[in-house]
């Protein structure tokens, strides 16, 4: 349904995110996990054609059911946007509009889509609002993000995206700053709502227990490249790129409660300017040998388990 061909972003002339590539089937959940500063929501927001006015795509493609979205004019992608692409962004509290009552913010993207009256758009927002479990969504409608708690304000953002029914959903962090409890109750949401639907989506988190939960498929993102992609057993049974395998590590263990101290992963990502033509891990990483400086290829070292570092050359 989805296919990212080696995409490429810029930022005032330093490519942020370099070479990237996956593909995404009807009904499957790929998560991009990674540090901050590793270039998941900027992969999302070339996706979705909303970059900043200082970025660009400098080369690849991405194509949805076959239709070529890089390249596409910004009218052209204001139809898709909705319609077939869905976006749940980061913090609904800065994202939903503070003066704008959730009825009208949930209508909206109705009333740009499809030719129906206003009442037909509310009676819709009710549903939506509904489906995503929002208690008596019809006396809700007229209040404001600030009156709302953060679980329901992300429901509200998840009502939005869906409004159209789209066919891809990017779900940006859509679980960030909420309790454990409402964390759960989003997750299974969302897991339902894309069987029910058969809807691709593509899930932005550092939270490896989300992974866990909800992912079919994982990609690994490293300083604006993804450095390890595979299926979600095959990850969690045999992660293969040293930082994948920081990361699990860096993962409590509850049921050894001889662990005083969790384990880190040294050092941090390198800013885009620092960035070189090596194994950009290799600063960090236990296992770097002098050919780390060399360009990495990536390799399929198992069906569908691809990495991209020289230990596995």
């Amino acid at each position: 349904m989805l296919e990212v061909c080696d995409l490429t972003v810029s930022i005032d002339g330093l490519a942020i995110v370099r070479r990237v590539n996956f593909l995404l089937r009807r009904g499957e959940t790929l998560c991009l996990v990674g540090e901050s500063g590793c270039g998941k929501s900027m992969t999302a927001l070339a996706l979705m054609g909303l970059l900043p006015e200082n970025a660009c795509i400098l080369e690849g493609e991405v194509r949805l059911n076959d239709i070529r979205l890089t390249g596409m004019s910004e009218r052209e992608l204001c139809a898709v946007r909705g319609r077939q692409i869905g976006m749940i962004f980061q913090e609904p509290m800065t994202s939903l509009n503070p003066v704008l009552p959730i009825g009208r913010q949930v209508m909206e993207a109705v009333l740009q889509h499809e030719r129906i009256s206003r009442r037909e758009a509310r009676e819709r927002a009710v549903e939506l609002l509904m489906s995503v479990g929002f208690p008596v969504p019809g006396e809700r409608l007229g209040e404001y993000p600030h009156q709302l708690s953060g679980g329901l304000r992300q429901r509200v953002m998840i009502a939005m995206a869906l409004a159209c029914s789209p066919e891809f959903l990017i779900a940006d962090e859509p679980t960030t700053a909420l309790d454990v409890t409402i964390q759960g109750q989003i997750l299974v949401l969302l897991k339902r709502l894309a069987r029910e639907r058969d809807m691709g989506m593509a899930l932005i988190t550092h939270d490896l227990g989300v992974v866990f939960d909800v992912a079919d498929h994982i990609a690994v993102m490293y300083a604006g490249e993804i450095v390890e992609h595979a299926s979600h057993d095959d990850f969690f049974a045999r992660p293969l790129h040293p930082y994948a395998q920081g990361l699990l590590a860096c993962l409590p263990d509850i049921g050894n409660p001889d662990i005083k101290r969790l384990p880190t992963i040294p050092g941090t990502v390198p800013p885009p300017a620092a960035r070189g033509t090596g194994c950009l891990f290799r600063e960090r990483c236990p296992r770097a040998m002098s050919r780390c400086s060399n360009p990495v290829p990536s390799v399929e070292v198992e069906q569908g388990h691809i990495v991209s570092c020289h230990i596995y050359i």
